[in-house]
């Protein structure tokens, strides 16, 4: 299991590195930025859609993100 500040660690620096903000990432994903704002922060986990959707908003995959399981 990865740890929950890795997690955090990474979506904030692809987010940063794509020169998106939280704001944007939720508006691709079509959810609200509050919604964004606990994943990143770790306070919720996404769904598998929406994992995916994430990763790809940040040019990457949920693996990269979240682990391989």
């Amino acid at each position: 299991m990865i740890n929950k500040s890795e997690v955090q660690k990474r979506m904030k620096a692809l987010r940063m590195n794509a020169n998106l903000t939280q704001k944007d990432v939720a508006k691709i994903v079509g959810i609200k930025p509050e919604n964004y704002q606990r994943y990143e922060y770790g306070k919720i986990e996404p769904r598998i859609t929406k994992a995916v959707r994430i990763a790809e908003a940040l040019h990457t995959t949920p693996q990269a993100i979240w682990g391989s399981g």
